[in-house]
């Protein structure tokens, strides 16, 4: 079996991980829609990121306006990026 493709995927999502950590670590608090600006995704992309990561504890979440919710970087999101940003 051979496992190069799915190397390959885990390359890209931590690639991403990577610039959106960063672009948080650098902006502070963001919303989705920043994230998408700063990263050239899709707003509904930016969200489910910002989703995952938040899950992961890599992120702490709060609402803004009305359901707008905002992210910063937890302990472990500035852990995980020097990690990533090693590797």
């Amino acid at each position: 079996m051979n496992d190069e493709p799915n190397r390959e995927q885990q390359s890209g999502y931590n690639e991403a991980k990577t610039e959106i950590l960063d672009v948080i670590r650098t902006l502070g608090l963001v919303t989705a829609r920043e994230i998408a600006l700063n990263t050239n995704r899709t707003p509904e992309a930016a969200s489910m990121a910002l989703l995952r990561y938040h899950k992961q504890g890599l992120l702490s979440r709060g609402t803004l306006k009305g359901r707008m919710k905002g992210y910063t970087l937890t302990e472990r999101g500035r852990s995980r990026l020097t990690w990533l940003e090693a590797t």
